[in-house]
């Protein structure tokens, strides 16, 4: 069986072109042999359903009010199966249609027939390990391949081939169109802030400030309406050195009583390093296995004023059904505040992934870390920028030596035209 990979963007192509439909994941169709009717529905919440023979991977897209109900119906539909692939919020003013979200599925093709042994066939374990290197080295050479590609975009985007007309005789624009295609910005958000900039402006700096201050939001209050902060994210992003950060200066400096919670998913222990360092500050830290657990500790009676946060480990990686239940009991965020922590040393990709791959838990917020490691820093606002979500916190620093400031919107643009500066000399 052949596949093909079937590709699809924002915007694709330009200039009159036609753009192709917009899906910030690759997805996987069977090749187009012979063709087959997809069939029909009585949900209304299903927005599109391709379903090819038996054994042929299958996608479908639901819109729902939430990721949790979207995740119900597939399971419903698709089996216990189904894979998450992608999310996307759609701006849309019905509460019932604001999420849209891809599933695939393998369905069981029953076993294969048996065929005849042939002298010295590789083991079942050695075919697996086979098949398992030859598609790691796949990736890898897409992952080269990728990277190669978006080097040759910005390459084309900053000659005069590439540049917006506007920017012609507008040298302020200019130099911010350039600055913020250095820090790895899309061409078309960097395209469509800099083209507002007017001729005459102070300096590139101060014009992109004032035209990001319009689209990008921070908001770095801390247990709103009494609400448990809850920091996720992936492993070894600096979640767990955020949340003790958080602790002693909005808990312990302020006076205020701390709880901390590490959800364990399954286990019974809490992190040791957590563990050293709530014994440290004299705060008491509580394992939770799971989200039922967790929904029961958030609804305890509390001194007014505590502070109460959680570290989530192990989430993420993928549609269990630990993470529906999570996903379940963060649906409306009566109780917790989460934040999304990320380390700003990924590539853009990189962190665009994992934060289609968190939606299910909306995330009200996105905490950046390791900002003094990042060689760029055009994905802190690029992701606010693509998700209308509030940056909170920028973490700087190692373990023991860490500062984690509130998002402040002008930092960050220094920032940007630092590093534009130092990877504009290297270049030339």
């Amino acid at each position: 069986m052949y596949l093909q990979l079937k590709f699809g963007g924002k915007k694709n192509m330009r200039n009159g072109s036609s753009a192709a439909p917009h899906s910030p994941v690759a997805e996987l169709e069977p090749a187009p042999v012979r063709a087959a009717a997809a069939p029909t529905s009585s949900r209304n919440t299903l927005a599109e359903a391709r379903t090819q023979s038996s054994g042929v991977p299958r996608i479908k897209t639901y819109v729902a009010e939430s990721v949790p109900h979207a995740m119900t119906l597939a399971r419903c539909e698709m089996g216990e199966d189904a894979i998450l692939i992608q999310t996307r919020r759609r701006e849309n003013i019905d509460a019932s249609k604001r999420f849209e979200v891809t599933f695939g599925i393998v369905p069981n093709t029953g076993p294969s027939p048996q065929r005849p042994k042939i002298a010295d066939k590789p083991s079942s374990g050695e075919t697996a390990a086979d098949t398992t290197d030859a598609d790691t080295e796949v990736a890898r050479q897409l992952g080269s391949l990728r990277r190669e590609l978006a080097a040759l975009q910005t390459m084309l985007r900053q000659s005069a081939f590439g540049r917006p007309p506007a920017l012609q005789d507008n040298p302020v624009a200019s130099e911010a169109y350039d600055a913020l295609l250095r820090n790895n910005i899309d061409a078309d958000f960097a395209s469509n802030l800099v083209c507002a900039i007017e001729p005459g402006a102070e300096s590139p700096a101060e014009a992109v400030r004032g035209q990001l201050a319009a689209q990008i939001r921070t908001d770095s209050s801390i247990a709103r309406e009494g609400k448990a902060v809850i920091l996720m994210g992936p492993p070894a992003c600096g979640k767990t050195t955020a949340l003790i950060k958080l602790a002693v200066e909005y808990g312990l400096k302020l006076g205020n009583a701390v709880e901390i919670f590490s959800l364990t998913k399954g286990q019974t222990s809490v992190d040791r390093t957590l563990e050293a360092m709530t014994a440290i500050l004299g705060v008491p830290c509580e394992a939770l296995p799971d989200a039922a657990a967790l929904e029961s500790a958030l609804a305890r009676p509390r001194a007014e004023g505590t502070l109460v946060l959680v570290d989530a480990n192990g989430y993420g990686s993928g549609a269990s059904e630990d993470e529906m239940e999570l996903a379940s009991v963060l649906a409306f965020g009566e109780n917790a505040d989460v934040h999304l922590v990320l380390p700003a040393t990924w590539q853009g990709v990189s962190i665009r992934q994992t934060v289609d791959r968190f939606e299910i838990f909306q995330p009200a917020r996105l905490l950046f870390t390791m900002v003094d490691q990042a060689a760029v820093y055009g994905p802190l606002i690029q992701e606010a920028w693509r998700t209308g979500k509030p940056l909170s916190f920028i973490g700087s620093g190692t373990v023991g030596r860490t500062a984690l400031r509130p998002a402040d919107l002008g930092w960050i643009v220094a920032r940007l035209f630092e590093a534009a500066r130092e990877t504009g000399g290297e270049r030339d």
